[in-house]
């Protein structure tokens, strides 16, 4: 699991309270929680695409993306329509 994985899954696991005794958020800040990590990570997929539209590893490399995240960012941009194979 990548650093970018684990903010989503620390973000959730706080939302629910779980492990702190701290009560749940309310849905729809859990809900606002995770447009704004959605948003950044297609952003990011975004700007990758701009340099190089078949996103190689060279240009992942290049903008120091982890290992653990590089084919999930490819899949991200994949899914966002952003891939130019």
């Amino acid at each position: 699991m990548g650093e970018l994985h684990k903010e989503v899954a620390t973000f959730l696991v706080g939302a629910s309270g779980a492990g702190d005794g701290s009560p749940p958020l309310p849905d729809d800040e859990v809900i606002k929680g995770l447009l704004q990590r959605t948003t950044k990570i297609v952003s990011a997929a975004r700007g990758l695409c701009a340099k190089d539209p078949a996103l190689s590893s060279e240009t992942l490399d290049a903008a120091k993306v982890p290992k653990s995240t590089q084919r999930f960012m490819v899949n991200v941009a994949l899914a966002e329509g952003l891939l130019k194979r």
